[in-house]
C-alpha cells in the first residue's frame, strides 16, 4: 500500500514536471515570436526613416484654420459692433476690385490715345474722320470722350463753343474716374471710430459686471475687455486696407488726369488747324468783297 501511494505521487510529480516543461516551451516559443517582431520593426524603422513633422504655420497657431475656426468666434464675442465693420469691410472691396480694373484699363487706354493724337498733329492734313478712328480705337479712354465732345460742336458749326465742350466733357470724366473714391475715404475714417465706439462699449460691460459683484474674478470681465480688443483690431484691420487704397487711387486719377490736360491741349491744336482749313476760303470770299466798294469809292 505504501509504495503504490509512492508510485501515485512519484506520478503526480511527473506529469506536473512535464506540464511545468510544456508550459515553459510555450512561453520560450511566444518570447521568440516577440523578438522576431521586434527585430522586424526595427529593421522596417531603419529602412524607412521617419521625417519630421513639418513646421506649423503662423495663421493655424492663431487658429485661423481653413474651416473658419477662431474667426467665426471673434467676430460672435466682437459684440453688435461687427456687424457695421463687416458691411464696411464689403465696401472696401468692391471698391478695391472696381477701381483697380477700371483705373488700370482707362490708364493704358488714355496713354495710347495720347500717343495717337500727338502722330495726328504731327501731320499736315488732319480730318474729322482720322480722328473718330482714334476715338472708336480707344473708347475707353476720358480723352476719346472729350475727343467726340469736340467733334459734335465742329460739325454743327459752334467753333466757339468747342473749347468749353471739351473742357466740360473734361470734368464729366474726372467725376466718373473718381467713383468710389469717397466711400473708401469714409470708410478709412468711420472703421476706426466704429472700431473706438465698441472699445468703449466693451469697457462698460467690464465695469458694469465689476459693479455688481463684491468679489470679482479674472474671468468676470474677460468678456468685456476681449469685446473691447476684437472691436478695436476689427476697426483697424479694415481702415488701414482703405486708406490706404484711397491713397494708391487718388495717385492713379492724378496721372491720367495730367494725361487728360496734355490731350485738351492737342485736341486744341487739331481742332484749330481743322478750323483754320475751314474758315480760310470764307475769309478769302469776305475780303475780296470788301475790297471792291472801295475800288469803286476811289474810281469816283
Amino acid at each position: 500500500m505504501f509504495e503504490a501511494a509512492t508510485l501515485a505521487s512519484i506520478s503526480t510529480a511527473a506529469s506536473a514536471s512535464v506540464g511545468t516543461i510544456s508550459t515553459s516551451a510555450t512561453a520560450a516559443s511566444s518570447m521568440a515570436t516577440l523578438s522576431t517582431a521586434a527585430s522586424l520593426v526595427q529593421k522596417a524603422a531603419a529602412a524607412t526613416p521617419i521625417s519630421p513633422p513639418g513646421p506649423v504655420s503662423f495663421w493655424h497657431s492663431m487658429g485661423f484654420t481653413a474651416a473658419g475656426g477662431q474667426v467665426m468666434e471673434m467676430f460672435k464675442s466682437g459684440g453688435p459692433f461687427m456687424w457695421p465693420i463687416l458691411f464696411a469691410s464689403f465696401v472696401v472691396v468692391l471698391f478695391l476690385v472696381d477701381r483697380l480694373v477700371s483705373l488700370s484699363r482707362e490708364a493704358r487706354a488714355t496713354n495710347k490715345m495720347l500717343k495717337s493724337l500727338s502722330s495726328l498733329a504731327s501731320e499736315p492734313n488732319v480730318n474729322a474722320e482720322q480722328i473718330e478712328a482714334r476715338c472708336r480705337q480707344f473708347e475707353k479712354s476720358p480723352i476719346a470722350t472729350m475727343t467726340v465732345a469736340g467733334l459734335e460742336k465742329l460739325e454743327a458749326g459752334e467753333m466757339r463753343n468747342i473749347e468749353s465742350a471739351v473742357e466740360r466733357a473734361g470734368q464729366a470724366e474726372m467725376g466718373r474716374l473718381e467713383k468710389g473714391l469717397p466711400a473708401l475715404a469714409s470708410v478709412s475714417n468711420i472703421a476706426p471710430l466704429i472700431g473706438f465706439l465698441g472699445t468703449v462699449w466693451g469697457i462698460i460691460l467690464a465695469f458694469h459686471v465689476i459693479g455688481l459683484k463684491k468679489v470679482v474674478n479674472p474671468q468676470d470681465i474677460s468678456e468685456g475687455i476681449s469685446q473691447a480688443l476684437i472691436m478695436s483690431a476689427a476697426g483697424l484691420a479694415v481702415a488701414i486696407p482703405a486708406s490706404g487704397a484711397y491713397n494708391y487711387f487718388t495717385t492713379r486719377v492724378g496721372r491720367i488726369a495730367v494725361m487728360m490736360h496734355e490731350g485738351a491741349y492737342i485736341l486744341t491744336v487739331l481742332f484749330s488747324m481743322m478750323v483754320g482749313e475751314l474758315v480760310e476760303p470764307d475769309e478769302a470770299s469776305a475780303t475780296d468783297e470788301s475790297e471792291k466798294p472801295a475800288a469803286k469809292g476811289d474810281d469816283e
